[in-house]
């Protein structure tokens, strides 16, 4: 009995994090529960998710779910609950997925999982252009970084969604350069009028976009986009705000979420080919020909300069990091060498080879030089 009383003090220290007693729900869970519960997710119908497949394509989100209930405070709630999730929290993560799949009905009786139903209130708050928009869009992208959500990634991410989120992304863009016609040269701040387009479309502020960005760019950096479709639409708005951002943060910030694609894109061909991708939609920003103005005499504006050298550091980093699959050992191999062709004539007879002439020396007659010398040069 003594040997059995000093076990605890021989054996192994307790672990830091204990998984919770069986039939007890561990403090995070209980934590978006208790958010959850808030939402009323058992108001939402099982109508609202077929809605919002088949809204993959649509600029727009209205699944008739009633949002009216739903506060600012309480998706803030949800998003802070989540959020210690995107550290690997194997016994938590389970226990919450497990909770997540349970079905829960709505008025009429009809069942559907927890998650569908969160989503799909989620979409909603998304699809409106109120206050309900950023921190809905912060709640669902807190959701995607959660550990284990790739187990989960078919029913997780929706496209429709992703897509909303990306739109609200383009009011931290700036307006097209203006050129003064006294002196010639390109102004280095944006017009007013093509600002303000820029503003009315982002739907909410600048700083609640840099924060949407910020996620967007853990999001990519953690888990990737495994959908070719969403991986494409993700690298155009980001590529754009790479080359003509707001300011120097939100390029830096569009550049890590770029650089986070190609390194979650998978194998050694997805790597490759998001790499392609990435460097032909930056290509403009490279070499300085994002803008509608043709010619900027003088020196080129400080914009254009900036977002040269965030691409030219994106560059170098993803040569850096997946140098062996972007580099290929494998040389192209050379070109044959060209030989003379005689051709035979109708009788039989070899033809003389064919000769061709450089320009401007015909009436010298020097210069003389085979042809297929010529195709080899």
């Amino acid at each position: 009995r003594g040997r059995w009383a000093l076990a605890p003090a021989q054996g192994r220290a307790a672990t830091p994090r204990t998984m919770a007693p069986k039939g007890k729900m561990s403090a995070e869970v209980q934590r978006i529960r208790s958010a959850c519960k808030a939402l009323r997710l058992d108001k939402v119908s099982p109508l609202a998710w077929k809605k919002l497949r088949e809204a993959e394509s649509a600029f727009s989100l209205d699944l008739e779910v009633d949002v009216s209930h739903v506060t600012v405070p309480e998706l803030r709630e949800l998003s802070a609950a989540l959020a210690p999730l995107a550290q690997c929290l194997p016994e938590v993560s389970a226990e919450l997925w497990e909770w997540l799949a349970q079905p829960i009905s709505d008025a009429r009786g009809k069942a559907m999982p927890c998650s569908r139903a969160l989503i799909s209130l989620l979409a909603q708050a998304l699809g409106g252009s109120g206050d309900l928009m950023p921190p809905a869009a912060s709640a669902y992208l807190a959701l995607l970084v959660a550990d284990g959500s790739d187990r989960q990634w078919t029913s997780l991410f929706q496209p429709a969604i992703f897509r909303q989120i990306l739109r609200a992304l383009r009011g931290l863009r700036r307006g097209d350069l203006k050129a003064r016609r006294e002196r010639g040269e390109a102004t280095d701040e944006a017009t007013e009028e093509d600002a303000g387009e820029e503003d009315d479309e982002g739907a909410i502020g600048t700083t609640g976009a840099l924060e949407l960005l910020s996620q967007v760019s853990a999001l990519c950096r953690a888990r990737g986009l495994s959908s070719v479709e969403a991986a494409a639409m993700a690298v155009d708005e980001l590529a754009t705000l790479v080359s003509k951002p707001l300011d120097d943060a939100v390029a830096r910030e569009a550049s890590f979420a770029l650089a986070g694609i190609v390194a979650r894109a998978g194998g050694a061909d997805d790597v490759r080919r998001a790499a392609a991708a990435v460097i032909r939609a930056t290509m403009p920003a490279l070499m300085m020909t994002q803008e509608r103005v043709a010619n900027f005499q003088g020196a080129m504006p400080r914009p254009l300069q900036q977002a040269r050298n965030t691409v030219l550091s994106l560059l170098r980093g993803l040569v850096r990091t997946h140098a062996a699959v972007l580099l290929s050992p494998r040389r192209a191999k050379p070109p044959p060498e060209a030989e003379d062709v005689e051709e035979v004539g109708e009788e039989g007879e070899q033809a003389p080879r064919k000769r061709a002439r450089r320009r401007g020396d015909e009436e010298s007659g020097d210069g003389e030089v085979e042809l297929g010398a010529t195709q080899d040069a």
